[in-house]
Formats: structure tokens, sequence, C-alpha cells
């Protein structure tokens, strides 16, 4: 299940819109409006939530330590992919060498376990037979790969043949290698091997979307004699050109640990009899985040700091690039405490 670190507390607000009027029961769920006394002294949030009409803590502003807003479009990532192609250092012509096995190995960390000790493996192998050139290669070692994935009960990777086609700054043409793919179907001139992580499997509650760390090693074959490395591994994330994971997960899956402070501490516990939360995160967008950092202090024997912070997060849009909200929500609580929250551009 998804966890988080918290100090000490951390309240989460999902905003759908920033009012200038106060916050009654006929508002829409989601409606926030930042106040403060008059003095600036202290601010608060009141808020429609899905039971009602709410407020915040009472935050003591000379007590906030840090106050930031973070766009959707910061939280995206790209999909990590690895290239593998063939060794040419030693090789006096870019085929393979004849009659040797080359066995690629994909090492998976943390897969499916607690740290990185639980490992995977998958792998690919080709025997070179005379007339094999770097492509065919390329191509048959691809269709090993593929084969072999698809025994696995869900997609790992997305595996990729690149052509000939490529520049310095740019990756050639990519053609997906799946158990489906025929051979023949494979017309282009090949100079490498993609493996790209694919978004693994999300349930609220229950399954994080983790990433998939993986690493590609290659297996020695024998060169006059010694044994060597027959590939070279290089890291492609950056000149990937398909689509970033956002963080519309993350933010469902934050908001579901965060209710465990408001008031369903127990989560499922007692089921069927439980309490029927209502989450307002929708998976399919992406969020920017308000992050407020503050501590409280009591009195006489009670001036330790009690850290906490208060999260207000608002829909951006499916890329993350819509901030009318966010901004909106932001320009309201600089008006009405003085802070200088930047805004998302």
């Amino acid at each position: 299940m998804a966890t988080f670190s918290q100090n000490q507390v951390q309240q989460l607000y999902v905003v759908s819109a920033n009012s200038s009027t106060a916050i009654t029961s006929g508002s829409a769920v989601g409606t926030v409006k930042p106040c403060a006394d008059t003095a600036k002294s202290h601010l608060y949030f009141s808020y429609k939530g899905e039971g009602g009409v709410m407020r915040s803590d009472l935050i003591d502003i000379s007590k906030i330590v840090s106050a930031k807003a973070t766009s959707a479009v910061k939280m995206q990532r790209q999909p990590s992919a690895r290239k593998i192609a063939l060794n040419n250092d030693f090789l006096t012509s870019s085929a393979p060498i004849v009659g040797q096995d080359y066995i690629l190995e994909i090492a998976f960390r943390n897969y499916i376990g607690m740290s990185e000790n639980d490992q995977y493996f998958k792998f690919g192998m080709v025997h070179c037979a005379s007339g094999d050139t770097a492509s065919s290669f390329y191509i048959k070692l691809a269709k090993s790969l593929a084969v072999n994935f698809s025994r696995e009960v869900g997609k790992v990777v997305t595996i990729y043949l690149e052509d000939n086609t490529g520049t310095a700054g740019a990756l050639g043409a990519l053609t997906e290698v799946t158990n489906a793919t025929t051979v023949l179907s494979l017309t282009d001139t090949y100079v490498g091997i993609i493996i790209e992580e694919y978004p693994q499997e999300w349930v609220l509650g229950t399954f994080s979307q983790v990433p998939v760390n993986f690493e590609l090693i290659s297996k020695t074959i024998t060169f006059n004699g010694d044994e060597v490395n027959w590939g070279v591994a290089t890291d492609v994330t950056a000149k990937m050109t398909t689509a970033k994971i956002g963080n519309g997960n993350k933010a469902a899956d934050l908001e579901y640990f965060c209710m465990g402070n408001r008031g369903d501490m127990y989560r499922m516990v007692g089921f069927p009899k439980v309490l029927n939360t209502k989450y307002q995160i929708n998976p399919s967008l992406q969020y920017d985040f308000i992050d407020i950092q503050y501590y409280y202090s009591g009195d006489a024997e009670c001036i330790q700091q009690s850290p906490k912070t208060l999260t207000l997060v608002a829909p951006a849009g499916s890329a993350g690039t819509t901030h009318t909200i966010a901004n909106a929500v932001i320009g309201a609580i600089n008006t009405a405490s003085g802070l200088s929250i930047a805004t998302i551009s």
C-alpha cells in the first residue's frame, strides 16, 4: 500500500475553486477561502468538504517555516529507459561473432519486495550463426526478450528496436516488439534495443505506483581467448518521447493517507461496517501542490516545537499545465496573510 513520511502530522485539502466570499453549505465541494485576522497574525482556511463546511488548523503566521507551491509538471517523471548495443571496441566489423551465445540479463531491483536485495531476472539469448548482421542480431534478441516477457502476469517493460535514423542528440525511430511481432515484419536496419519501464498497476490504498528499477547486463563471450562483455548499456531516458508519468495517482494516494489524520484512521477495519470515505482526487488529472510548513508551541513547559504541514492540491488538467486554480488560491493566501508565495508559471 502507499505510505508517506510526515513530520508529526499533515493535513491535505483538495481544492476545486477559490472563493472570495464566506464558505457555506451551498458552496461546491472543494471550495476554499483563505482567511486571516485583521492583524494578519493567524491564518486558516474555510473549506467545503464532502462532509460539509470545515475549518483548517489555526496557523500562527510567525511560526510558518516555509510556504511554497510546486507545479504538477515538476512532479512528472519520464519512464526510465536503457539501450543495449554491440560493443564494437573489440570487433573488426559491426557483425557479431559467429558461434557465440549472446545473453542479455535484465536485473530488476526491489521488485515486489522491500529492499534492493529483492531482485528478479529475465534473459534474452541469441546464438549467432554465419550470415548474421548486427541488425538481424538485434531482431533475434528483441524477439527472444519479448517471448520470455510474455510469460509475466502483467507488463513490466516495453521492448523497442531502434533504427539507424538517429542523431547524436536524438534516437532513431522505435518499433515496439511483442510476442505477437513477426520477424518478417521487421524490415528496417536496426542499431540497438531499448528497454523502457512500463507504468505499473495502481489501486488506491492497495497498490502504489512505483518505479520499475532495472539494469541491463551483457554476459561475456570469448574473443581471441579472452572473456569480454559483448554489449554496451546506456541510459537513454532523457531522449525518450513517450508520455511522462503524472502525479495523479501519487496525489490520490496522499489524500487517502492523510485522511487517516482527519478521522478515517481505521480504514477498512471491520468490513463491511466501515467508514465509506469519499475522496476527491481524480487520478486521471495532475495536481499542483501548495505546502505550508509550520509548528505549534505552547506556554510554560510546553514550548517545544511540534511541526505540522498543511497541503492544498489543485487540479492542473490532464497535462499538468493549467494552474488557474492554484494561482488563485496563492493570490488569496498572500492577500489574507501577507505571505509572498510565488505563483506557478
